[in-house]
């Protein structure tokens, strides 16, 4: 297991449920080079989290106590690459931050619980956000330039792109049509864009008329009922969505952004996570980093975790990232994998 001299020798100070996290996500397959957690230090006697519950191996990786005073050599002898800090109360990080700092100048890197969770699985977790993260991430000189340039792409894009699948538009329509001749082919739904502006988004249709005459509004799934034939092999491929080219060349889209949400669902979560409405700073997307990342959402807890992923795009927003996310949606449209979002 740790026989892989290239591996990444890791040290996590902390032994709790977010060294837990931190090392599932440094041990991913997907990450290059392979990360292995060899120690976990736990701060004793005192202010050991774990006291009672981790002994001296934990997942099979020893537990090793420490003395704040005595945590840059021990470090030091164990001849480490990385170390992270899984501490989020501000007291233990003060007490920290001196010897964290001396294995810095002695060539160990060391990193948050935070940049181990952006620069390894792409997302922002939200308990470790502050508004002044958010706030220093407006402040990139380089937002207003972007902000043009998506613009230009946007305009492209929907106007090529709706030329070039008018036909199948079309065809669409027809289908659509023949298989329900009393309900209507598109359906208009309220949804929440920039700035909290309401706007119309143009969908083909792909459940059975006035499906939420009854339920009102609840979250879609992947198997969900009212879904009509042809509208499982739209959402499949997500032809659904060609009507929005419409909504992004008006200026109510982007081609990349968060996915707009209903209003009544973003009372909902706004009321319950926190930073929620950040989302609304961006005109939201056809396509998006959350999106392509996670699956359908169907709780607040799905709905927090894509939160993660729309938070991620807006603080390191890109055209370089818009251009992999489009490449990775056509890939998913063309290859059948995965479905709407909404």
């Amino acid at each position: 297991f740790h026989s892989d001299k290239l591996a990444c020798k890791v040290v996590i100070t902390g032994c709790n449920e977010l060294a837990e996290r931190i090392r599932n996500v440094l041990e991913s397959k997907w990450v290059v080079p392979k990360h292995h957690v060899i120690t976990w230090l736990c701060f004793s006697p005192e202010t050991d989290e774990s006291k009672g519950h981790w002994g001296d191996y934990h997942d099979g990786i020893p537990v090793v106590r420490v003395k704040y005073d005595e945590l840059d050599k021990r470090i030091r002898d164990m001849d480490v690459n990385l170390v992270v800090p899984a501490v989020k109360e501000s007291g233990m990080l003060e007490k920290l931050y001196a010897p964290l700092r001396k294995l810095r100048y002695q060539g160990v890197e060391v990193i948050s619980p935070l940049s181990v969770f952006e620069i390894y699985s792409g997302k922002t977790p939200v308990e470790f956000l502050t508004n002044r993260d958010l706030f220093h991430a407006t402040l990139e000189s380089r937002l207003l330039h972007i902000f043009r340039v998506k613009r230009f792409i946007d305009i492209f894009v929907s106007v090529t792109a709706g030329l070039l699948l008018a036909p199948f538009a079309f065809l669409i329509a027809i289908a659509i049509k023949l298989s329900d001749q009393q309900a209507p082919i598109f359906y208009l739904q309220e949804r929440v864009g920039r700035f909290g502006k309401i706007f119309k988004i143009i969908k083909f249709r792909t459940m059975v008329p006035y499906a939420e005459a009854q339920s009102g509004p609840v979250w879609a799934g992947d198997d969900d009922k009212r879904v009509t034939r042809i509208g499982k092999f739209l959402r499949r491929f997500r032809l659904d969505e060609i009507p929005q080219l419409w909504n992004v060349l008006k200026g109510e889209m982007s081609i990349v952004g968060p996915r707009p949400e209903r209003p009544e669902i973003v009372t909902e979560l706004a009321r319950v996570i926190p930073f929620f409405s950040e989302r609304e700073n961006l005109l939201p997307g056809l396509t998006g980093w959350a999106q392509i990342q996670f699956p359908y959402g169907k709780s607040i807890e799905d709905a927090k975790r894509k939160l993660e992923y729309d938070i991620y795009y807006m603080k390191y927003m890109s055209i370089s990232l818009d251009l992999q996310i489009i490449l990775r949606t056509l890939r998913i449209i063309l290859f059948g994998v995965g479905e709407s979002q909404s």
